[in-house]
């Protein structure tokens, strides 16, 4: 339903956005884990260049693991949503809405929605238009305007 590198983009473009966040959690917690010990009376110095080095080890491994388990969780969230979407014959503003509703951000639930709902429709035109057997080419036609892509804009 998707462009093919859609969801990598996603998960590459979640991972960038969490990743400072998850570094941070992870020393919280070593500071935390540390202070923890203290009642104990064990008032050791921590090795900061092994928490360091399990703070990388952290985010890149289980951290980018959780990424791929949320990604997957919003596909399953993502497609029976768009399903009734259209089943209701419904406007673009209700998918926005309904993709809002499951906990999407506005600006995510509106690329969703429209990226979708575009591919869909060209990929149903692009079908319609080779079964007649006349249509043996494209055209690409953008706005030619400052907001059309490099990739765009080259074809």
């Amino acid at each position: 339903m998707f462009p093919p590198n859609f969801w990598i983009e996603e998960k590459e473009k979640f991972y960038k956005d969490t990743e400072n966040l998850i570094i941070a959690l992870f020393l919280r917690g070593a500071i935390d884990g540390e202070d923890f010990l203290k009642p104990y009376g064990l008032n050791v110095l921590m090795d900061w260049d092994v928490v360091n080095t399990n703070a990388v080890q952290y985010v890149q491994n289980i951290h980018r693991d959780i990424i791929d388990a949320i990604t997957e969780t919003t596909q399953d969230q993502v497609y029976p949503l768009i399903d009734e979407w259209l089943r209701a014959g419904e406007s673009m503003p209700k998918l926005i809405r309904r993709l809002e509703e499951v906990g999407f951000p506005a600006h995510r639930a509106e690329m969703i929605a429209v990226t979708e709902v575009t591919r869909a429709v060209s990929s149903g035109n692009q079908a319609a238009w080779e079964s007649t057997g006349y249509i043996t080419a494209k055209q690409w036609t953008t706005a030619e305007d400052e907001r059309v892509c490099p990739i765009c804009g080259a074809m």
